[in-house]
């Protein structure tokens, strides 16, 4: 009886939140998820995952915007959290028998298998890129005295996306090939990453609108 009261009487705000913190987290699994399949997008091989970056930080975006920094921080932890279960689950699952009447060992094996330095790399830029995006929104709302929340929202993602590229790609390939390669991947990435962050503001200001409603 005490339970289903409570569940009852929860305020439309924390309904909100719980939304966010789940696109939030289908944003993030997606991306690593889908990392195994390369597009070529203006001539720059870009990782499929990449299609999902912009929910992510969209979705960030509007909880650091609603609930404040800490929050923003939490959501983030869950998702490094959820990278890791996602992880271990499917290197456990490349360990089981397979069956003759689904997926191929190597189909499988060719979507799900990782090495340490991709796992490493991912997760380095990931959290270094998010925590960064988290403080980049703090300091442009104060810089702003809180308007202009279009500004904070792709001013954040520019900066912060920057670094996930750079890192990712010096993490994961840093040695392996030559110099003007890996900027190159830096840069092409970076661009295909960001080229969403303003078609996703029209949509970000109806979101706070109702959310401030409520």
């Amino acid at each position: 009886m005490a339970s289903a009261a409570l569940g009852s009487n929860r305020p439309d705000h924390f309904r909100t939140l719980l939304l966010l913190t789940a696109l939030y987290l289908a944003g993030i699994l997606s991306a690593n998820a889908m990392a195994a399949k390369l597009l070529v997008v203006f001539g720059v091989h870009v990782t499929t995952g990449a299609l999902a970056i912009p929910l992510v930080y969209l979705t960030t975006d509007l909880i650091n915007e609603l609930y404040g920094a800490a929050e923003t921080r939490r959501v983030v932890w869950l998702g490094l959290l959820a990278n890791c279960i996602l992880v271990a689950m499917t290197q456990i699952g490349l360990l089981m028998p397979v069956s003759p009447f689904g997926a191929t060992q190597q189909a499988a094996e060719a979507m799900f298998s990782v090495t340490p330095r991709i796992v490493v790399a991912s997760m380095v830029a990931y959290l270094v890129s998010s925590m960064v995006d988290v403080q980049v929104f703090v300091r442009l709302r104060e810089l702003t005295k809180e308007r202009h929340f279009w500004l904070r929202k792709n001013g954040s993602t520019v900066v912060s996306q920057f670094l996930d590229s750079g890192l990712f790609v010096a993490i994961a390939f840093g040695g392996s090939m030559p110099v003007g390669v890996l900027a190159s991947m830096v840069v092409g990435q970076y661009l295909v990453k960001i080229a969403a962050a303003p078609l996703g503001t029209p949509l970000s200001y109806a979101v706070l609108r109702y959310a401030r409603r409520q």
